[in-house]
């Protein structure tokens, strides 16, 4: 491939509005209950690596939520991150989260009809996708392994769940977690600011992956927003723990933690792409 680093996908799909559902009270999690042999971690604001001396990486996973064009190559991708690389001098990676307007074909974009949606209805439209983008998009099936949906909104519970396990996707980057410090409306200046007391807050305290959601929109309304979110790239680059991942690479830390001296960036085999064929 031209572009030097590894690209993940994620769906990002309808708007639907119903809270998570089950007929019964899920089982409480717990280390007897929960093992990570089992692919099962609770949910927990304390980092497996507690050695403060011998600390856990930073890792941050930034999501590119735009439509996959030549333009965005070109004007982001390209001066962002072509040749950018993590502490260990390895290429940085990113993730995709196809924009809704990608996916015309969906069934229905009603909240109702998904509120009410089977099993088998989210199974068509995830695994759907997950077709398309391998038939027509030359994307490798094992490469399209995670599911986000719009901020705040969420699918049918526990039926969505399962529907994404049996369409083999390992992750759902849907929901959100609260912020010390909401964001208010600043300067190009002090948004460059605020993301690097962000990462550093996090990175100071229980270093959890951070999620950071990458969109073309910013820069054509902010003055010199190219200019300052490269700022923010080039200090987080000076950081030797701090790792620029895909979040299915946070996902396979998350399964064997190691310590931020022992990390290395995964190099993903891009000789699995198969020549393109299709034409729509």
């Amino acid at each position: 491939m031209m572009m030097k680093v590894a690209l993940f996908i994620a769906f990002c799909c309808v708007c639907v509005g119903s809270l998570p559902t089950s007929d019964k009270a899920a089982e409480k999690c717990t280390a007897n209950n929960c093992k990570i042999e089992d692919d099962c971690r609770c949910s927990s604001i304390d980092n497996p690596i507690t050695d403060k001396d011998n600390p856990a990486l930073q890792s941050i996973a930034i999501n590119v939520s735009a439509p996959v064009v030549q333009t965005l190559y070109d004007n982001d991708l390209a001066p962002f991150f072509f040749d950018r690389k993590n502490p260990d001098v390895v290429d940085v990676k990113l993730t995709f989260d196809p924009s809704p307007p990608l996916f015309i074909y969906r069934n229905n974009g009603s909240q109702e009809y998904w509120q009410e949606a089977t099993l088998e209805d989210i199974e068509e439209e995830f695994g759907g996708q997950k077709i398309i983008s391998t038939t027509f998009a030359n994307i490798p099936a094992e490469d399209i392994v995670g599911v986000r949906t719009n901020p705040l909104q969420f699918m049918n519970g526990d039926v969505s769940i399962n529907a994404f396990v049996n369409s083999d996707l390992k992750y759902d980057n849907s929901w959100p977690t609260l912020s010390r410090e909401p964001m208010l409306p600043g300067t190009a200046d002090e948004i460059s600011t605020w993301l690097l007391e962000q990462v550093a807050l996090v990175k100071n305290n229980n270093r959890a992956p951070l999620t950071l959601r990458l969109n073309s929109y910013w820069f054509s309304f902010t003055k010199n927003g190219y200019e300052r979110f490269t700022k923010f790239l080039n200090e987080v680059g000076k950081l030797d723990e701090v790792f620029l991942v895909s979040v299915q690479d946070v996902v396979d830390w998350i399964k064997n933690t190691v310590l931020a001296t022992a990390y290395a960036t995964p190099v993903h085999d891009d000789s699995k792409l198969r020549s393109y064929k299709h034409r729509w």
